[in-house]
């Protein structure tokens, strides 16, 4: 754990343009003393460790979502996805995302429910790929669900389309231009990701 907090600080402090998205892996680091969110190996020993090396305001570097332009199409990073239980008649709007995510890291500590961080059926922490929809009018990229290759989630005729990378640090994606590929880190190879099929679908070498 200390490893992980010394790493973790340097590359907050060494990469300010990145974006560091929330995950149920680390919730519990930020609030320590909500016992809800004490999941995922969380202990009190690690915690400790954590908190000589990890500055409490490098926390605000996190955030539960972060948002893309891409060929048109509004694109969202979170580690389990968003669900349109969140939003006002199901229809998405990054201005309450981020107003209902200010009550929810304000709120962490408290151990009352705070479905944007431990509604284990919906919330973006925490939400299976399988039971995660195409949402009208912003597509998807997450994790957490792992597989051995890239998912995708797409209906022909629409444009919106969920991609899930959690394949064992094995690809991750690029998009570059007007495509985007899922590239083998160990091999270098690249494969076309292709968000105009029937569900469900995977890479070529699937």
């Amino acid at each position: 754990m200390t490893k992980t907090a010394i790493w973790l600080k340097k590359t907050i402090i060494e990469r300010p343009q990145d974006t560091f998205i929330m995950s149920n892996h680390d919730v519990a680091y930020r609030f320590p003393e909500n016992e809800k969110l004490q999941n995922c190996g969380w202990t009190r020993q690690k915690q400790r460790a954590f908190d000589a090396y990890f500055d409490k305001r490098l926390w605000d570097r996190f955030t539960i979502a972060h948002f893309e332009e891409w060929n048109g199409q509004l694109i969202a990073f979170s580690h389990a996805g968003l669900k349109d239980t969140f939003f006002p008649f199901q229809k998405f709007d990054i201005t309450h995302l981020r107003r209902i995510e200010k009550i929810a890291f304000d709120n962490g500590h408290k151990t009352d429910p705070n479905p944007l961080l431990d509604h284990w059926g919906a919330s973006p922490l925490w939400v299976r790929w399988q039971v995660l929809p195409l949402f009208e009018g912003i597509c998807q990229v997450v994790g957490h669900t792992s597989f051995q290759t890239p998912q995708i989630r797409a209906v022909a005729g629409k444009p919106e389309w969920n991609l899930c990378m959690d394949c064992a640090h094995t690809y991750y994606a690029v998009f570059k231009d007007k495509y985007a590929y899922a590239v083998d880190r160990h091999k270098g190879y690249e494969h076309l990701l292709n968000f105009t099929v029937n569900e469900p679908a995977k890479t070529k070498d699937s």
